[in-house]
């Protein structure tokens, strides 16, 4: 770092991943920028707020939870606080420079919170896989070590996507990845891309498989990717868990948002899933409030067949997609 650069830095986040089936939260954006200012040998160290006391030029990573009240008491001249929740309110400090960056992201963009701090991360960087560091005190917390292999998604037809352009990691570079974090931490990988296509989940698998490994990892698809030779496939590829937009399990209602997938279809893939003994997690769009009753009640009882099934492994999440492209009246147009 150059002399006129020459301060304490804290970089706080609060929890920026969230996965139903993992018990403890931790923020895993913080091991991986760990592993970007290890690569440019950069000095940090792992620690709580309280022990931010020394005044070294040094990096520190600390956790900070959103709904906790934090006194940050320390010679650091720089803040940064990130994730989910995040604002002034939850924060008491004195003559610092407090800067927000909030995120829900599989892992924090760290090269925004590198660039933030005044640390440029140049092209130059060795092109390896990104490895979260996690210190051994925090990786007993961890089920699942969430991993960025891109973002958007490979279909983009949805009435109301949000996503933006898809940008994808090679195929064989997250299967490395998934290999590589496997073997050094043993746990879980949860890849962030939504909806890939299906050669580029078939790549990914073949690479797994021809490398004759045992791993555990998991990813998202579109329903209609998804066949019992491609699911047989995923499972012999150690893939133990997938994440589906059921959206709406209403036939009307996905054929007016242009998901490409039946309720019959999504039965059928579930029944699959099971019988492999893999995990599902299923998202579900709030469109209640804009179809009539009929579609919503036909909706409601066919959730409940799967909430009926006491020997498949499911988790649910419900959101309301708030874009521009998505706004109440927009919904109605469509549903009225």
């Amino acid at each position: 770092m150059d002399k006129e650069n020459n301060m304490n830095f804290l970089i706080t986040t609060a929890k920026s991943y969230h996965t139903s089936h993992s018990n403890d939260i931790i923020p895993i954006g913080l091991f991986y920028l760990a592993n970007q200012l290890h690569r440019i040998g950069q000095p940090f160290k792992f620690s709580t707020l309280n022990e931010v006391t020394d005044s070294e030029s040094t990096i520190y990573l600390s956790f900070l939870l959103s709904d906790h009240v934090s006194l940050i008491n320390t010679v650091a001249k720089k803040i940064i606080l990130g994730g989910i929740g995040a604002n002034k309110n939850n924060i008491i400090t004195t003559e610092k420079e407090l800067l927000i960056f909030c995120g829900a992201a599989s892992h924090l963009d760290e090269n925004t919170l590198l660039n933030s701090s005044g640390l440029i991360v140049h092209s130059s960087l060795p092109e390896d896989i990104e490895i979260p560091i996690i210190p051994d005190e925090y990786l007993n917390k961890i089920e699942i070590i969430p991993y960025n292999n891109g973002k958007g998604c490979s279909y983009g037809q949805c009435s109301f996507c949000t996503r933006e352009k898809l940008m994808a990691l090679d195929p064989e570079i997250t299967a490395e990845a998934i290999i590589a974090i496997y073997n050094k931490y043993k746990r879980q990988v949860q890849l962030s891309l939504d909806g890939p296509s299906k050669q580029y989940l078939n790549n990914i698998c073949n690479y797994i498989l021809a490398a004759s490994v045992d791993v555990r990892w998991g990813c998202s698809a579109m329903a209609f990717n998804l066949d019992k030779e491609m699911l047989n496939k995923l499972s012999l590829a150690g893939c133990v868990s997938i994440g589906i937009g059921l959206e709406y399990l209403e036939d009307t209602v996905l054929d007016a948002i242009s998901k490409g997938s039946t309720t019959n279809e999504y039965f059928e893939i579930i029944e699959i899933i099971n019988d492999l003994h893999m995990y599902a997690h299923f998202c579900i769009i709030n469109f209640d409030p804009y179809v009539p009753t009929k579609y919503k009640q036909i909706h409601h009882n066919n959730l409940q067949k799967i909430l009926n099934k006491n020997n498949v492994k499911f988790s649910f999440s419900v959101s309301q997609l708030q874009s521009n492209t998505c706004t109440d009246e927009a919904i109605k147009k469509i549903f009225k």
